[in-house]
């Protein structure tokens, strides 16, 4: 097995099409409040937070992750199976932190520009994360059925030094599967603030469409640790989560933070009174697995309440 941290969350792996589902109603331990949680002073979104279309956001590493398959797959494709060999000693094939793998449709690694290199040449379809899951496997698995796709796991990130989630792009190539992946960003407070304008026009504009695209995992409402979650505040259940779709229809207000309070409740509380704000508390990161410090901004538009927040890694128990 190889190992890097240990973690009890699961591996998350998604197609194309979409994620896997973490569940937020996981068992958290017991962390005292005093000093994590607390309600933030009731703002506006505010009009400083910069314009938004409907477009994905695409962050740099992304981006960089994107041209080097690119770069690879081409070269694959004029110099064959062979040409991946060269993944593990050509320069044009590793961009800072991020590099190329290729694997055989039989397992077999064929090469790497990072920490896998000494295991090419070895099958790795039977090698696991630190949670036992087949992320090798899986890649096969998802190239026999299509030409691209994605797997996302847990995996050690060296600039936080911690385990975060990791994003693996591939492309097949005859009967060579082309990799990088890449660590996403995280989504920053003034980010969360567009996104929630963003949403709210989603759903002035397009009310019979919206709640979908809030959970679309390729659609603009879905960025990184960033996602919109909507609440009913006549009922308190949620209409749409943009992390945790299957919490859709669930009791919203009812659920507790690490701390033991309701901040769906307070929220949906606060957004009946004033009509809009923001809130401090404790939530699970999708993106690290982690308990951490989130701060939610919200806006109560009809019956329902638009959210989306962002964490703070410098503010965890």
């Amino acid at each position: 097995m190889l190992k890097h941290t240990t973690s009890t969350f699961c591996l998350l792996l998604a197609t194309v099409g979409g994620l896997a589902n973490m569940s937020l109603a996981a068992a958290q331990p017991t962390i005292p409040a005093a000093g994590y949680v607390q309600l933030a002073q009731i703002e506006n979104v505010g009009p400083d937070a910069p314009q938004v279309t409907r477009q994905r956001i695409v962050s740099s590493a992304e981006q960089r992750a994107q041209a080097l398959l690119e770069t690879a797959e081409q070269y694959v494709r004029t110099h064959g199976a062979e040409g991946a060999r060269d993944f593990s000693h050509l320069p044009q094939f590793v961009d800072r932190d991020l590099y190329v793998f290729a694997l055989g449709m039989d397992g077999v690694l064929l090469g790497s520009g990072g920490w896998s290199a000494s295991l090419v040449g070895q099958n790795v379809a039977d090698e696991t994360d630190t949670h036992g899951n087949h992320f090798f496997e899986r890649m096969i698995s998802l190239a026999r059925e299509q030409e691209r796709g994605q797997v996302q796991y847990f995996w050690y990130n060296p600039a936080s030094a911690n385990e975060t989630r990791k994003v693996t792009n591939f492309v097949r190539v005859g009967d060579v599967i082309v990799a990088v992946g890449f660590f996403p960003e995280r989504g920053t407070r003034t980010e969360a603030r567009a996104m929630l304008r963003a949403a709210l026009l989603e759903l002035e504009q397009r009310p019979s469409e919206a709640l979908s695209a809030f959970q679309d995992p390729n659609g603009p409402f879905k960025h990184d640790d960033l996602y919109v979650f909507a609440v009913d505040t006549r009922t308190g259940t949620f209409v749409a989560h943009g992390a945790t779709p299957g919490l859709v229809g669930s009791n919203a207000v009812a659920l507790l933070d690490a701390s033991g309070r309701n901040p769906v409740r307070e929220m949906v509380e606060a957004a009946q009174r004033d009509g809009h704000g923001s809130l401090d508390y404790l939530w699970i990161n999708p993106m690290t697995g982690r308990i951490e410090s989130k701060r939610t901004y919200f806006r109560k538009q009809g019956d329902l309440m638009i959210a989306v927040g962002s964490y703070d890694p410098t503010n965890v128990p």
